[in-house]
């Protein structure tokens, strides 16, 4: 949606200011809170906090400050493989391709021996970025069985992924995630799809903006915090009021973090783009 009949450097730069200045204050938050209570999740060496600013810490194989942040990793592999189509400029049947010839390569890349295959094509999670690029096709230009088929597909693929993070996170189980990730999918496929179209609710837009500063900030803090107070609080009362928490802390990076920082490095980025544009021998 954000590289739609857009430049690359428009596309470049609305990730960069969507994706850097709540994960700069999450990184921030989450070293301090580790580094005052460490009884769960130990911090990380000032060298490897630093790394973890750029977010590529996982490409040099640095841990990350908090373990929820592997899917960032995934994500901005995912935006360079697909600023490549970007550049071209985006159709229907370029993204349909692209779905094909992602897919194809994530079947084969895993069992190539060739690290830099794997990283690039990241197998363990094009499948759900698949699913996302069928669903927003749906959405622009109206179902039809090519797209239902890709998403099948996704659907049939992800789940081995989640299978394999189940067994290793030892969190939940395959049937219990399989059908919870195909209660969303199915959720967004109605989405995509037009049919919660009338629901209009405002809070809506606020709840959305929430939910990547909620990400950056949930996990270690939030274990570390039930770490300390399980012994002292009730379980439901804990839950609700780490929740409630969580979502005031998410707004608050929002309104004072997000907002400002985001309209200062798009400036910036723009006035960088401009100059290069500008004086192309330079």
């Amino acid at each position: 949606m954000s590289s739609w009949g857009r430049r690359p450097r428009d596309f470049f730069v609305s990730r960069v200011i969507r994706l850097y200045p709540a994960y700069w204050f999450g990184v921030l938050f989450t070293t301090l809170v580790l580094t005052l209570l460490p009884a769960v999740f130990r911090p990380l060496k000032p060298t490897q906090v630093i790394l973890n600013f750029s977010m590529l810490q996982a490409g040099l194989g640095a841990p990350h400050v908090d373990g929820v942040y592997w899917t960032l990793w995934s994500e901005l592999r995912f935006y360079l493989i697909f600023l490549i189509v970007v550049a071209t400029g985006l159709t229907y049947r370029k993204v349909v391709v692209f779905c094909c010839v992602w897919g194809a390569a994530a079947a084969f890349a895993a069992k190539s021996g060739i690290p830099l295959l794997v990283t690039v094509v990241n197998p363990d999670s094009a499948w759900f970025f698949i699913a996302g690029l069928s669903l927003y096709l749906m959405h622009r230009f109206g179902q039809d069985l090519l797209l239902w088929c890709v998403l099948g597909l996704s659907l049939v693929m992800s789940q081995h992924d989640v299978l394999t993070r189940v067994t290793t996170e030892q969190v939940s189980t395959w049937t219990g995630s399989v059908v919870l990730y195909t209660a969303f999918l199915l959720v967004m496929v109605a989405i995509a799809l037009g049919l919660t179209d009338r629901i209009q609710w405002k809070w809506l837009t606020v709840a959305g903006s929430l939910t990547y500063p909620f990400y950056l900030v949930h996990y270690a803090v939030g274990v570390t915090a039930i770490h300390y107070l399980h012994d002292r609080v009730d379980a439901r009362l804990l839950v609700v009021g780490l929740i409630a928490a969580s979502l005031l802390l998410s707004w608050f990076i929002h309104r004072l973090v997000e907002r400002p920082l985001s309209r200062w490095l798009k400036k910036g980025l723009g006035g960088v783009f401009s100059r290069l544009s500008a004086d192309p021998g330079r």
